[in-house]
């Protein structure tokens, strides 16, 4: 079935009598004999068993199973009409999402809840769940983030700066990408034995300081060029500023900058980075939550920084992922899922979230709950509060190849290189290449 038919059956009987009654039980067929089951596959720990039972006490007419999100498991999902209702996804996957014909658009949904989901409350980062068919940031919204975060703003750690006899960077003024490079490279120690003693960089997604796809995009488009055509039919890793890009990550998984596939390192960069054995950790905001939590004595020894940037005449600082979720298309109890979805995007959980400092939300008037308490709060608070005015400007994400297919993709073809087996304009030849195929069959699943 084609995007367009999918996204024609939007509402379903009886919606309109459910939207606004937020606060008390939704309204369900007077013969039903049981609640209606609502599954959300989400990761785990994303919502709490509290904040289940309070929503099931709102709404006695509404259970919600919780489920781990699986992506292996979805497509068997999706064929066999098993799937769940509200399933999880990021700002990067989403017009894949929307393309396949899995997103249910929940614009007319969200106009008639505004006392929930009030356009005018939001945040920049919702607009990454719009979707025109061309342009990510436009058009009705598919979903919504739960939080968001400045990802590519970077955490430093004082004493690992010290130790190496590096200058602290600014907490005001970004870095320079060549900058963190030269620092991390020399931050970056190993005994003679080869036992490491300290690392200089690394990045949140997947714990290891190599190309991936979220922050190359967002490289790129820092140069003023994009990793795609501008229809999205074709990939061009093999533009020179994107190849110069991928030369310096290549150099720094050769120079063991930071966790990569190649010294196999498995350890969890929260704990290299409070054990005092890496000295810049690329994340965001939401890794004060975990610092909190992990590091509560000593969190004077860590700051956040705005993202880096390549020139002064170009900044940009929205979030990589941007996590939330959408409701599938092919949900048997949308009026029930839109609920379920207004009470975990748009009321308690989003409280929660937001005081306990793991993100920030996706509502203006909710950025006061965020912890301001301490000295090392406001400062963290201030430099994503500075955030805001770059990330409006949202990364160009392929609509016809998820986020996973791309860095399986970029790693399949990039790890020769690593190893000197391969160079890197035949690698980028063969991403493209592959890329290029990968695409063709999103386009023909959309119907394009």
């Amino acid at each position: 079935m084609s995007k367009k038919t999918w996204t024609t059956t939007v509402m379903s009987v009886g919606v309109a009598a459910t939207l606004g009654m937020m606060a008390s039980p939704i309204m369900v067929n007077a013969a039903a004999t049981k609640p209606v089951t609502i599954t959300i596959a989400f990761d785990s720990g994303a919502f709490s068993t509290q904040e289940v039972q309070y929503f099931e006490k709102l709404h006695p007419g509404i259970r919600i199973n919780l489920v781990t999100y699986n992506s292996g498991a979805l497509p068997a999902e999706f064929a066999s009409g098993s799937a769940p209702d509200i399933i999880e996804t990021t700002g990067s996957s989403l017009p894949s999402d929307v393309e396949k014909g899995l997103a249910l658009n929940i614009q007319p949904y969200i106009n008639k809840t505004k006392s929930v989901f009030n356009p005018k409350n939001f945040n920049p980062v919702v607009d990454q769940y719009r979707w025109n068919g061309k342009v990510q940031g436009q058009g009705p919204l598919y979903g919504l983030p739960k939080d968001w975060s400045p990802d590519f703003d970077i955490w430093v750690n004082k004493k690992v700066f010290k130790e190496a006899g590096v200058p602290l960077p600014s907490a005001i003024k970004p870095m320079t990408w060549n900058q963190v490079f030269a620092d991390a490279k020399k931050i970056t120690l190993f005994t003679g034995k080869g036992k490491l003693v300290r690392y200089g960089l690394d990045y949140y997604a997947d714990g290891q300081a190599q190309p991936e796809y979220q922050l190359l995009s967002f490289q790129a488009q820092e140069q003023g060029v994009s990793l795609w055509s501008k229809d999205f039919s074709q990939a061009q890793f093999n533009n020179p500023k994107v190849m110069k890009i991928l030369t310096q990550w290549v150099t720094a998984v050769k120079e063991n900058i930071g966790p990569n596939s190649v010294n196999n390192d498995k350890n969890f960069f929260g704990s290299l980075f409070t054990s005092d054995k890496l000295g810049m950790m690329i994340s965001g905001y939401w890794f004060s939550g975990y610092l909190r939590a992990a590091a509560p004595k000593t969190l004077n020894n860590y700051y956040m920084i705005p993202a880096p940037i390549y020139s002064a005449k170009y900044r940009m600082d929205p979030p990589a992922s941007a996590t939330g979720a959408y409701i599938w298309t092919g949900s048997k109890h949308k009026a029930q899922a839109w609920t379920a979805f207004t009470y975990f995007f748009g009321q308690k959980p989003v409280i929660d979230r937001a005081e306990s400092g793991w993100g920030l939300p996706i509502f203006k008037n909710k950025m006061a709950l965020v912890p301001q308490k301490t000295a090392w709060d406001k400062s963290i608070l201030k430099v994503a509060k500075g955030d805001l005015k770059y990330a409006d400007k949202l990364i160009r994400f392929n609509p016809y190849v998820d986020a996973t297919s791309v860095n399986t993709v970029m790693t399949n073809f990039l790890t020769p290189v690593y190893y000197g087996k391969s160079t890197l304009q035949n690698a980028v030849q063969q991403i493209d290449g592959e890329l290029n195929s990968l695409i063709q069959a999103g386009m023909s699943t959309a119907g394009n």
